[in-house]
């Protein structure tokens, strides 16, 4: 049994109601450190990559390439140098001689092609001139809207694809359905054109 000199002096020197608060304001041993830029940027270029080799996959090389030059400017050397590589297969499809174009169909064809490729420019002007041809091709007008929509020309695009509409009544159904025009399709203009209207 402790003496009674023992008992007063653990009473001088524990604390009367438990452990002490930490000091409002005072640091914590457990206070997580800011990640730094480094770290982050690292980490932005990881996803750069991760999204390029997806589109690369998908074989559509334009935005897969765009995608990839993000991470070939990283902190990464080892993942840019993988970049890199990745950038070059797709600079050589792209390279690649073009097809024959002859008929509307190969005109819409190779149109379609490229929008996969995220090549939406090149796809506008080969539609364009596939519409030089016949100029009430529907369906290039539809795929020619598609482009500008996936490039951000949304104004322009509307009117392609109102042109489409107009000449092909089916294709309303085809917009509405159409994963391209997700993000658009339940705004104005375009919501009106995929309206069913009445007989």
């Amino acid at each position: 049994m402790p003496s009674k000199a023992q008992i007063g002096k653990r009473a001088e020197t524990s604390p009367a109601h438990g452990p002490l608060a930490p000091t409002p304001g005072a640091r914590s041993g457990s206070t997580k450190r800011p990640v730094s830029k480094e770290r982050l940027a690292e980490e932005r270029q990881q996803e750069h990559f991760t999204l390029g080799t997806e589109l690369f996959q998908s074989r559509k090389f334009g935005a897969a390439r765009r995608m990839l030059e993000k991470v070939r400017a990283g902190p990464n050397v080892g993942l840019s140098h993988r970049a890199g590589v990745f950038i070059e297969i797709c600079r050589k499809h792209s390279e690649r001689k073009r097809p024959l174009l002859e008929t509307v169909e190969d005109y819409y064809n190779h149109g379609v092609q490229l929008v996969n490729n995220g090549q939406f420019a090149d796809a506008v002007r080969v539609l364009n001139r596939g519409l030089a041809k016949d100029a009430e091709a529907a369906h290039l007008h539809y795929v020619k809207g598609v482009a500008k929509v996936l490039a951000g020309d949304h104004t322009s695009a509307s009117k392609s694809i109102r042109k489409a509409i107009e000449l092909d009544s089916e294709i309303r159904i085809l917009a509405r359905r159409d994963p391209d025009l997700r993000s658009v399709i339940r705004s104005a203009p375009f919501a009106d054109l995929v309206a069913d209207k009445p007989a």
